[in-house]
């Protein structure tokens, strides 16, 4: 079960490991692509946009219910998300990036934002752990706490695109 004092920190060291891999980069470098790919902003809008619409499910309350508290829980999501990250998934285009973050002090700033709602939520006890489920478009019915770690792990997922972009442009940090 989801240990939330736990999981506050690591909401926390999964956004500066974000803000690391940007940091210091020029306008161009964040914004360099190739073909269909993203850049380094384009992927950090898409995981806060990301983050955004599943605070939006969380908002809306469910009246459907599993039998536990979690259905694939915090090993599975990362095995599917991070370590099967080469399994490439077509997003959903409300989660495309449209360009609405310009820099990494944009990103930065909606990003804390973000996860002091989250934590604000979970801690007002406004969202609670418990066995309601809301459906992913691939994954299907997850409960509140998978939902809690598809947060961290989707972030995961796409700082490790940002590891390729950054060893694309020959960065030292795509090896870190």
């Amino acid at each position: 079960m989801i240990d939330l004092n736990n999981y506050r920190l690591k909401l926390g060291e999964n956004l500066d490991r974000s803000l690391l891999l940007l940091a210091g980069l020029s306008a161009e470098e964040l914004n360099w692509t190739v073909g269909d790919q993203w850049s380094l902003l384009q992927i950090a809008e898409h995981i806060l946009l990301t983050e955004e619409m599943v605070m939006g499910i969380l908002s809306d309350g469910s009246s459907e219910l599993a039998e536990k508290l979690e259905l694939f829980g915090n090993d599975k999501l990362k095995d599917l998300m991070v370590n099967l990250r080469n399994h490439k998934v077509k997003t959903q285009r409300n989660l495309e990036p449209q360009g609405s973050i310009r820099n990494v002090q944009e990103f930065q700033s909606a990003m804390r934002l973000s996860r002091d709602t989250l934590v604000s939520n979970l801690k007002s006890g406004e969202w609670m752990v418990s066995t309601e489920t809301y459906t992913h478009p691939m994954l299907g019915e997850m409960t509140v706490s998978d939902w809690l770690y598809f947060i961290l792990h989707h972030a995961e997922r796409h700082q490790w695109q940002m590891k390729d972009r950054l060893a694309e442009l020959g960065d030292a940090r795509a090896t870190q």
